[in-house]
């Protein structure tokens, strides 16, 4: 009579660093064996395999670059274009794509953040905000030049006067402002910009009493009313707070943390003004790193910055006492995902935790600088992965991390 002998289970999955004749793929004292490779199944918590389901087409598209959900959007950017996905009725129906942005360039992968309940993207050229109802707009607004002026009619006594302009689009989104111009004149003083933000609807001008440095709000005209007289500077005592300000820069990752928002471009990162995404400082509210920056993630103490040499640790209870402690020194790609830590079982911590993936396979990231290597010493993707994406999914009674890179 043939014998039947159960094999498995196999807690610790699959293993490609060792050479497939080492003894970690062999029972012994105690150890848990590891599979040389695993193929179309799914591991359950005690390790027995179990094959996948199948998969069913809901959607077809040509060039898909990203699939994320946020601000309570499915968003996809499929070539060029950014796409609000909308499911079937029911599993396996298909599904319809609207199209919210088209013209990016079909290379460049977008990166999306949620951040006060919208949808900032990025994709290193471009920048833009997408609201919950699904409309795309500006995430910021380009920076004025410094005015043209003239001498006008007015009452304005003889002196020396700085004025500077910013703009405003409907939402009320404030640019920042150039360096302010100088005219000595009585009277009034003509203001015009010799160019304006697509986006924008209003010009604030703001200008000095007689002969003073400080700059004070004086006028709003509608874009299309420029050129403008102003002919009274003691309007009101608002000051001006957006010099030398300005929009994003388009970058390669976005996270944010306590209420900046943080763009990561080549080995820098820009902070926003606190709980003001759309303003910043990049020649003095920047972290620099040694390495390019993959990925970031905020937690509740402190956030981290991936890059492609090593995970860093940055906590304090303000920028100014921000101190940065390196982790390791491995190569990260450029995907991360966020959350309850009640959802790992390794995490140990009900915190909000951050999942990177990189050559030593996937990291765990907890508040206190942290750092837990999943699958140090069994997972080896040390060829160079650049980006990808790791989702968190529930299927078949089973929770699943899952990562892919290239």
């Amino acid at each position: 009579m043939s014998k039947t002998e159960e094999l498995g289970p196999w807690k610790l999955g699959q293993d490609n660093v060792h050479d497939r004749y080492d003894g970690v793929f062999r029972t012994s004292r105690g150890q848990q064996a590891r599979l040389a490779e695993a193929i179309n199944v799914d591991m359950d918590d005690d390790g027995w395999p179990q094959k996948r389901d199948g998969t069913a087409d809901v959607l077809t598209v040509t060039s898909p670059r990203a699939l994320v959900s946020c601000a309570g959007l499915l968003l996809l950017q499929n070539g060029g274009g950014i796409y609000r996905v909308t499911p079937g009725a029911s599993p396996g129906d298909a599904a319809s794509a609207e199209a919210l942005v088209t013209g990016l360039d079909t290379d460049a992968v977008v990166q999306f953040h949620e951040f006060g309940g919208k949808c900032y993207w990025t994709n290193g050229i471009e920048s833009g905000l997408i609201l919950p109802d699904g409309t795309a707009t500006n995430w910021g607004l380009a920076v004025p030049p410094s005015p043209t002026l003239g001498a006008g009619a007015g009452t304005l006594p003889s002196a020396k006067y700085r004025v500077a302009c910013t703009l405003a689009d409907a939402r009320g989104v404030e640019s920042g402002a150039p360096q302010a111009a100088e005219i000595t004149t009585s009277g009034g003083i003509t203001v015009d910009l010799s160019s304006v933000d697509a986006n924008a609807q209003y010009v604030d001008i703001y200008a000095a009493r007689g002969n003073m440095p400080k700059l004070y709000w004086a006028k709003r005209v509608a874009v299309g009313s420029l050129p403008t007289t102003v002919d009274d500077v003691r309007v009101s005592d608002r000051t001006l707070r957006n010099e030398f300000l300005r929009g994003p820069i388009p970058g390669n990752c976005l996270f944010s943390y306590i209420g900046y928002m943080m763009i990561g471009r080549d080995n820098f990162v820009f902070r926003s003004r606190g709980q003001v995404p759309h303003l910043f400082h990049p020649k003095s509210e920047i972290m620099t790193f040694a390495d390019d920056v993959r990925a970031g993630a905020g937690l509740r103490d402190g956030f981290y910055v991936a890059t492609t040499g090593g995970l860093h640790w940055i906590s304090g209870s303000e920028p100014a006492k921000w101190g940065k402690v390196i982790k390791d020194h491995n190569n990260y790609a450029r995907c991360v995902l966020k959350l309850p830590g009640e959802f790992v079982d390794f995490a140990d911590t009900d915190d909000e935790v951050a999942l990177f993936g990189g050559d030593k396979g996937l990291v765990l990231a907890a508040s206190g600088g942290r750092v837990s290597y999943i699958t140090d010493n069994r997972l080896d993707v040390s060829d160079g992965k650049v980006s990808g994406s790791i989702v968190y999914r529930e299927v078949g009674g089973i929770a699943q991390i899952v990562m892919l890179l290239n």
